[in-house]
């Protein structure tokens, strides 16, 4: 399907769209402990209200700034080859950010060892997310992965987040 350029192309444009699952990654480690100790008090519904509201916003408003002001600095810094990276930047620096939304309300359904759930919800988006690169590809190219893969994690963050709150509601109320 791809050359070896549209892979570089490709390449350079996931790692940089990467950093929002750095970030993902520190902030879930930094209150995964806090989250817990409020879910076994019985009180996580507060904590997990405010993380789906204010580190939504945080992390998709940080996707976009990476997103669309690689527009300017990939040209800058990496020559007009890789003038097709921002795009697929700003696909994947947005799919990362709804990530690390699924992992809020994922991190409800781990404490709850609801697996199987969880299971599920992650094998629908994958499966979604293969179909819809290969379906896109004829149409959108290089660029197809990315905007499947966008796809998938809308599904899985609105899917976790929708059990998620199913289960802490019936949790907290127990």
């Amino acid at each position: 399907f791809f050359s070896l350029k549209d892979v570089g192309i490709y390449t350079l444009a996931y790692s940089i769209g990467m950093i929002i699952n750095v970030i993902n990654q520190a902030v879930t480690n930094a209150i995964i402990p806090k989250l817990y100790k409020s879910l076994e008090k019985k009180d996580g519904h507060k904590l997990v209200k405010k993380l789906n509201v204010y580190y939504s916003l945080t992390i998709l408003s940080l996707a976009l700034i990476v997103g669309f002001s690689s527009f300017w600095y990939v040209p800058l810094l990496f020559g007009q080859e890789y003038i097709q990276s921002p795009m697929i930047i700003l696909f994947i620096a947005l799919a990362f950010a709804l990530n690390g939304i699924y992992r809020v309300s994922g991190s409800v359904i781990v404490f709850y060892k609801r697996n199987i759930i969880q299971m599920k919800l992650l094998y629908i988006s994958a499966i979604l997310n293969i179909i819809l690169s290969i379906a896109l590809i004829p149409f959108f190219g290089m660029i197809s992965p990315a905007i499947a893969t966008f796809f998938a994690y809308i599904l899985l963050a609105y899917l976790s987040y929708t059990h998620g709150w199913k289960i802490l509601k019936k949790e907290e109320l127990c």
